[in-house]
């Protein structure tokens, strides 16, 4: 856990609680996405060879912002991928970037983490590395992930440092498996709230490239590609409600292109 940027001495065991307990993925609840908490691309079938299938795999590469670390816009969120199944089941790797203030002091960082929620090993999220080189004059390291319906995961981060740690990770967890059937792969932006991290982190824009959706046996398509990929973006709405009630844009996804890239731009963090 070294390079996390700790502004001052404090017992390691209260950090780890302070970040890992600051945000967890929708799926480590095992809940539906609350609407008001991600951006993203849910894809729900793709054409293999004129016929369509239902995704059990999905890859992906991304940027990851590197945060302020005096901003006072307090938050944590996360950026994923993922397999979701028809009873609910989630299997993701992401990575957190969190800038958050607490009763030791400031924090600000980055890692990257996994979940697999029919596997009690990983049922929340399990940070498998960090990510050191945001906040030293560097540029935004680059993730590249796959996640799979049969519980293969694997993640790696370049031009991260951190030469003395892994800055990649590869397993097998429990999969999706009968009756449960894999039902969407997911490319999201996921923000939470809680008593350490109650707005959003000012990360200004995130990219995710390379956006493809297939089966475990066959590569498929990139997302852009509407005749090959059936899939819907959604926005995040407003962590707070606007005149009337009516929600304001807090993060906003263009479509994805041909090649399946496309970016989230914060509008709001309150």
């Amino acid at each position: 856990m070294r390079q996390w940027m700790l502004r001052r001495a404090v017992p390691m065991a209260a950090v780890v609680l302070v970040i890992l307990g600051v945000a967890s993925p929708a799926a480590a609840g095992g809940t539906p996405y609350d609407p008001s908490n991600w951006a993203g691309v849910r894809a729900w079938e793709w054409n293999d060879g004129g016929a369509w299938r239902l995704p059990s795999r999905v890859t992906a590469q991304w940027q990851v912002p590197c945060l302020s670390t005096t901003d006072t816009r307090y938050g944590a969120y996360d950026q994923w991928i993922g397999i979701e199944g028809s009873h609910g089941t989630q299997i993701q790797v992401g990575v957190r970037s969190y800038h958050v203030q607490s009763g030791w002091g400031v924090f600000t960082g980055y890692f990257a983490w996994v979940v697999d929620t029919r596997d009690a090993a990983v049922r929340t999220p399990q940070r498998v590395f960090s990510i050191a080189r945001c906040g030293f004059g560097v540029t935004a390291p680059i993730v590249n992930a796959e996640v799979n319906a049969d519980g293969r995961v694997h993640i790696r981060a370049w031009n991260a440092g951190n030469t003395w740690e892994s800055t990649s990770y590869s397993n097998r967890f429990t999969g999706i498996s009968g009756p449960e059937f894999p039902r969407f792969g997911t490319f999201v932006l996921e923000r939470f709230a809680s008593s350490a991290a109650n707005t959003l982190p000012w990360f200004g824009t995130a990219k995710f490239e390379w956006c493809r959706v297939g089966s475990i046996s066959t590569s498929g398509w990139y997302l852009g590609n509407q005749d090959l990929v059936h899939f819907r973006p959604t926005n995040m709405r407003s962590l707070v409600q606007g005149p009337l009630g009516i929600p304001l844009a807090a993060v906003v996804t263009g479509s994805p292109n041909i090649h399946g890239d496309f970016t989230f731009s914060q509008v709001l963090t309150y």
